[in-house]
């Protein structure tokens, strides 16, 4: 993965060598944004290339920390997550400025400029990505109204989201930048790419699903207006921790991992998916979210978007016991660092562990295990450990009055 950076984009390697090396990291959005800085020619193009380029040279310095030991795994995947969330908010500025410039800005009734935010969901919003993770997002904006050009705010943001999401599918500097997904949002795939703050509450209220309280749990404005993303995370807020969890809503989110882990067996083997198999990270953020939807709605402190945040206030609030939460916390990481470990050859998604005795050694070697076999022990006890505390929640859960 990291060499075919170099292959697409040999720039970056020079970036790597004699400027400030590996060790450089990012310690927020803003101080990436600023070593981002602007490009040195004005059009979209150009940003793209420009921002690409910097992708890059990041992406060197975060997997040459990961591989030599300089990171540990959640280290990592938070710097993939503020590299990301850079990214999306300098193009999104960007585009909304392009937008402007070609079809009027957006207003509301009042002539007041109608903003917008990005609204990240998943790992996005818990700052959890892999390397070859796509971006969730959703797009809301404030309210109907019309561009100053007289273009429908409605189409002006279906117009801007589109483009971004065209044209970061585009090669650029060898490869795409990010995949945005955005089938969470409200009707899917067939839905519009940008709803009103009152759209999302009408969604929410009419046709919002149990999986989707769940979906929303994780939910963060990653860029644009705070005014705007701040009436959103009211709404969601509001839809994801409703009264709380009942038993029989908890029975519902256990039948549907049940069906998640039939699938992976169908597929393959349920044992070895580091992600959705038994005990694997599934289980652990299930389980988690089910207990934040529980509590959630009358203890706030409970409403993280990070995994091991998550299960850190459940333990605090006594929602987990010590030992659940200890076994919880280092399984996750280990998992987390298994996928980590998967992914970083190919850069593609991989939750499986290899069937072939020789790749599945190369893994190993990788994890920094001598031989497979005891791997393999070491993820079997764990995920055991995981499915037990799966159980015990569950059972509680649904036995809830």
């Amino acid at each position: 993965f990291l060499g075919d950076i170099l292959a697409r984009d040999p720039l970056a390697y020079e970036a790597l060598v004699y400027g400030p090396g590996f060790t450089q990291r990012a310690g927020s959005v803003e101080e990436c944004l600023t070593a981002l800085g602007e490009a040195s020619e004005p059009g979209l193009d150009a940003l793209l290339r420009h921002v690409q380029r910097y992708r890059h040279e990041a992406l060197l310095r975060i997997g040459t920390r990961d591989i030599v030991g300089e990171s540990d795994v959640l280290a990592t995947t938070r710097e993939l997550s503020i590299l990301a969330e850079a990214v999306l908010r300098r193009c999104f500025d960007a585009f909304y400025e392009d937008a402007c410039a070609r079809h009027g800005a957006p207003s509301q009734g009042d002539g007041s400029p109608a903003g917008y935010a990005v609204i990240g969901m998943g790992k996005l919003a818990g700052r959890e990505l892999n390397y070859s993770s796509d971006l969730d997002v959703q797009v809301v904006y404030s309210e109907e109204g019309e561009t100053t050009q007289g273009m429908s705010n409605a189409d002006f943001y279906r117009r801007m989201v589109r483009s971004v999401v065209n044209h970061w599918k585009k090669p650029v500097l060898g490869g795409a930048i990010y995949d945005l997904d955005m089938r969470l949002r409200p009707y899917g795939r067939g839905g519009p790419m940008a709803l009103t703050v009152a759209g999302y509450e009408s969604y929410y209220r009419d046709h919002g699903e149990l999986w989707e309280r769940q979906a929303t749990l994780k939910a963060r404005v990653v860029a644009g207006s705070d005014d705007v993303g701040a009436a959103y995370m009211s709404v969601a807020a509001a839809f994801a921790y409703g009264d709380g969890l009942t038993a029989e809503e908890a029975a519902a989110i256990y039948s549907v991992r049940a069906r998640k882990e039939d699938k992976v067996a169908r597929e393959g083997d349920r044992l070895h998916n580091v992600k959705s198999g038994h005990g694997g990270v599934v289980d652990i953020e299930f389980l988690a979210q089910a207990l934040q939807i529980r509590h959630g709605h009358a203890d706030l402190e409970l409403r993280s978007t990070n995994t091991v945040e998550a299960i850190d206030v459940l333990l605090v609030a006594g929602h987990l016991t010590t030992h659940q939460a200890d076994r919880l916390r280092a399984t996750y990481v280990f998992l987390r660092f298994v996928e980590d470990r998967l992914q970083i050859v190919d850069n593609r998604p991989m939750s499986a562990l290899p069937s072939d005795p020789v790749a599945l050694g190369k893994l190993t070697r990788r994890l920094g295990y001598e031989e497979s076999e005891t791997f393999l022990t070491e993820y079997h006890r764990r995920t055991e450990e995981v499915r037990d505390i799966f159980e015990d929640v569950f059972t509680r859960l649904r036995g809830a009055g």
